[in-house]
């Protein structure tokens, strides 16, 4: 059957079911795989490149070079998909929770609570790599963690 064979749908079926969240970790995880998945069928990278490991980062600094080579304002949508993609990944790796923040970091991830207070600011770094290009690079942003972590600075990583 052909696109234009398809039975038409209401408006109504058209919508995805709405998912409810009772944590900033579950929103923030939920958005960082509607972004996996949007990247995985949207853009073309591939299946399990995107595994919440620091070395995938590179792959999301790379989607992020082509909107700044073309100018192109990143959409709300994915920059809170980027943002939390980036910050899950440091979650999972380094723990920690959300806090709600302000302006261009409206969360924060929360690192080493309660022994050290290590604030990860990604949400206004992805506007930054989009408006700078390379000099905001996400994968040496995220370097910036370990030694962060390994000495249990309070600090904020912006």
């Amino acid at each position: 059957m052909g696109l234009f064979g398809r039975k038409k749908t209401t408006p109504q079926e058209q919508q995805p079911e709405p998912v409810v969240v009772e944590t900033a970790e579950e929103l923030h995880a939920l958005q960082a795989a509607q972004f996996v998945s949007f990247a995985e069928e949207s853009i073309g990278i591939a299946a399990g490149v995107l595994n919440f490991k620091s070395e995938s980062l590179n792959v999301v600094d790379e989607a992020l070079e082509e909107f700044h080579r073309h100018n192109i304002e990143l959409p709300q949508p994915m920059w809170e998909g980027i943002s939390s993609y980036i910050m899950e990944t440091a979650r999972r790796e380094y723990g920690g929770s959300y806090k709600p923040f302000q302006d261009q970091n409206p969360w924060v991830l929360v690192i080493g609570e309660p022994e050290f207070n290590l604030g990860f600011m990604a949400m206004s770094k992805v506007l930054d790599r989009v408006r700078n290009g390379e000099e905001d690079s996400i994968p040496f942003f995220y370097e910036g963690l370990e030694p962060l972590v390994r000495q249990k600075r309070n600090a904020t990583l912006v």
